[in-house]
């Protein structure tokens, strides 16, 4: 008989936080209570470079996927404030730009309308590709996908 392994890793309180957000905003769009909305992303490449920029209305919270890859993040204007996975709160108004490290995911709420642009190095022009590449949807994705890596 064959045993799943279990992970030893332990999971930030801000994941858990952030988690606990996102489900419940999931149980509001359910419901009828919140409508989801998926801000429009423009794309450049540039050799071994990728850019996404997005613009997302005041008053809107965003929960981003689990970036696996540090990256550059220009924030171009508007006011977020942020909580990220190791439940530190901060307030970011553009112009700004910062580090996202390997393993952040963040709640993000936009006080004003807000634009930033992300950064990323990149070997290939699908979006698709470096979307796999760049990202995890969940914190046990992520966590999977570092166990795969150290084997």
């Amino acid at each position: 008989m064959l045993a799943r392994k279990e992970s030893n890793a332990v999971i930030p309180h801000g994941v858990q936080q952030i988690e606990s957000l996102k489900s419940v905003m999931q149980e509001a769009i359910t419901r009828g209570l919140l409508e989801e909305y998926n801000p429009p992303v423009d794309h450049l490449f540039c050799k071994g470079m990728y850019a996404r920029r997005n613009v997302v209305p005041a008053g809107m919270t965003v929960i981003t996927k689990v970036h696996t890859r540090e990256h550059i993040c220009i924030v171009l204007y508007g006011t977020c404030h942020i909580y990220d996975q190791d439940g530190i709160r901060s307030v970011v108004t553009g112009p700004d730009m910062f580090v996202t490290k390997v393993g952040t995911v963040r709640a993000i709420y936009c006080a004003t309308e807000t634009s930033w642009i992300n950064v990323h190095w990149s070997d290939t022009d699908s979006v698709d590709e470096i979307e796999s590449q760049i990202f995890e949807e969940t914190y046990d994705d992520y966590q999977r996908r570092l166990e795969r890596l150290e084997h």
